[in-house]
């Protein structure tokens, strides 16, 4: 990475520090906080989140920290704002984090699809220059192409979902009788534990070989679609690597 990448990301950082001191110093309760000098925020925010990571790592009760002060915050939120308005909140970031929603295929969408707009407005135009010839417009049409298709596929294609009738489908791995026993049950769906199998939350139900849920195709990523997710992160690495080699 550039040198100057760094120093850039330093400076935007202190920028954004020197702005929190600002809102600090600007509330009426703690405004005398904001006296304070920039250095002393930097080492509380780094010293609060060494805590947090080492209390994960060590497996502390962080009871307090992500369940007290949470709902201690609510109380006082619901008595200054009323119960209607908490209560919307709390349901739109419930719908956000907790639930199926299109928000991160909508900002893939709105990355790629803005970027390649920016091209044709701003490169395309001037092609071709030194070490770019006319043809990349067609070229980049096929890797735009390509992108969609990919993250198509990585989006509809099922991951494996394990139901009383596609037991005997899904049923193609050993039991290492270390993680996986053959006389566990799904708690949540009473269906028998197949081994590599996993029940998800957003999915609501059993998956295959489960990896883990990607917001990102807003499904599970599991042995039916393995590849296909593969293939959407493979060709974005293409894509974005010839975008950046033509851009640099």
């Amino acid at each position: 990475m550039d040198p100057n990448a760094y120093l850039e990301l330093a400076v935007w950082f202190g920028k954004q520090l020197k702005r929190f001191k600002q809102l600090v110093g600007s509330l009426p309760l703690v405004g005398s906080l904001g006296s304070l000098p920039t250095w002393f925020y930097l080492g509380a925010l780094i010293v609060a989140v060494s805590g947090i990571v080492v209390a994960m790592l060590c497996d502390f009760d962080l009871t307090f920290l992500f369940e007290t002060i949470p709902n201690a915050c609510g109380k006082v939120a619901r008595r200054f704002l009323g119960n209607w308005i908490v209560d919307k909140f709390v349901g739109v970031a419930d719908y956000f984090i907790n639930q199926r929603n299109p928000l991160f295929q909508l900002l893939y969408l709105s990355i790629i699809l803005g970027a390649y707009a920016a091209i044709v407005a701003t490169v395309y135009p001037i092609l071709p220059v030194t070490f770019v010839p006319g043809w990349h417009r067609y070229l980049g049409v096929a890797m735009m192409a390509w992108a969609i298709v990919s993250f198509y596929l990585a989006c509809s294609v099922p991951a494996g979902f394990i139901t009383s009738n596609t037991l005997h489908v899904y049923n193609n791995y050993a039991y290492d009788q270390v993680i996986f026993h053959p006389d566990r049950t799904c708690r949540t769906t009473g269906l028998p534990k197949l081994a590599r199998s996993k029940y998800c939350p957003y999915m609501k139900c059993n998956v295959s070989r489960m990896d883990h849920y990607c917001p990102w195709v807003n499904q599970a990523v599991g042995e039916e679609n393995y590849r296909f997710f593969l293939f959407f992160l493979f060709t974005n690495v293409v894509v974005i690597g010839y975008a950046a080699v033509c851009m640099g």
